[in-house]
């Protein structure tokens, strides 16, 4: 009979169940984005971050061994191998952790957003390969999936990431993307990488220089207003520009309550003629 008592709990608890983590297994990972959004699409900047943050992760995890990957528009694929040996710690748990960590830190701000990256509150599913069959149907997948999915009509055309079976054995040198965030201070001062979210990242920095100006105009005027370290003509002047500035705003008032009126006045029910009760 199955125990249901840990799910049960995990789940009430908010926390993912524990994962078994055996020396010389094989598994297939997946991941994907928050609301299916297309975070992880084949941009070459996106494509240059993933690369960086998977090199991270296996370096400073040496005793996980990638044997494919494929990072599609929303989610990711991989199959590795543990190569813990009895009574050494695994280390694919601190190798999801730091990829999943660093490239939601990356792509979040190169997109402008700070919301959560990953879909939650489920983390990665993670499934135990121990047959030879297994094994390849997991690499078949994984290297067909865009394929499948009908992005593309062969895995090789794929412009993201994908490391297919003449890339046994390579290795990659990647450099630090330029630009990229990866963690620190300074992330509310980093502009992302993305055009759109460029866009309005400067929009948003105009807008607040724009009320911070106003604000020191309203400051230096109410000092000129109070008599403090103006001349009499200036200090008419501003007068002057207080007056125009009320009477602006009272006529702007007042034409909006005409048009309010009118359009109530249109949109009121009216009695149809003879509706009335004859005596």
């Amino acid at each position: 009979m199955r125990d249901v008592a840990g799910p049960h709990l995990a789940h009430r608890l908010g926390v993912t169940l524990p994962r078994r983590f055996l020396p010389d297994m094989d598994l297939s990972l997946c991941r994907r984005t928050a609301r299916r959004c297309l975070f992880l699409k084949p941009t070459p900047k996106v494509t240059e971050i993933l690369l960086y943050v998977l090199g991270v992760a296996l370096e400073d995890n040496e005793l996980v061994e990638l044997y494919a990957m494929t990072a599609c528009a929303n989610h990711y694929h991989m199959v590795v191998h543990d190569l813990s040996q009895p009574g050494e710690v695994s280390q694919i748990a601190a190798f999801m952790r730091q990829f999943n960590s660093l490239t939601g830190r990356a792509l979040n701000v190169h997109y402008g957003r700070g919301e959560n990256f990953w879909s939650a509150p489920e983390t990665y599913h993670s499934t135990e390969i121990w047959n030879q069959a297994s094994l390849e149907s997991q690499l078949l997948y994984a290297w067909t999936n865009c394929v499948r999915d009908g992005m593309v009509p062969r895995p090789e055309v794929w412009p993201g990431i994908t490391f297919l079976p003449e890339d046994f054995g390579t290795t990659i040198t990647v450099s630090k993307p330029k630009g990229a965030f990866f963690g620190g201070c300074g992330r509310e001062d980093h502009p992302p990488g993305d055009a759109f979210a460029l866009d309005d990242w400067r929009a948003e920095l105009a807008a607040e220089e724009r009320q911070a100006l106003e604000r020191g105009r309203e400051r230096d005027r109410e000092k000129a207003l109070a008599g403090r370290g103006v001349s009499k003509k200036r200090r008419a002047e501003l007068l002057r520009q207080r007056r125009n500035r009320l009477r602006r705003q009272r006529l702007e008032r007042s034409a909006w309550a005409r048009w309010r009126s009118r359009r109530w006045r249109r949109s009121a029910v009216r009695p149809r003629v003879g509706s009335g009760v004859l005596g």
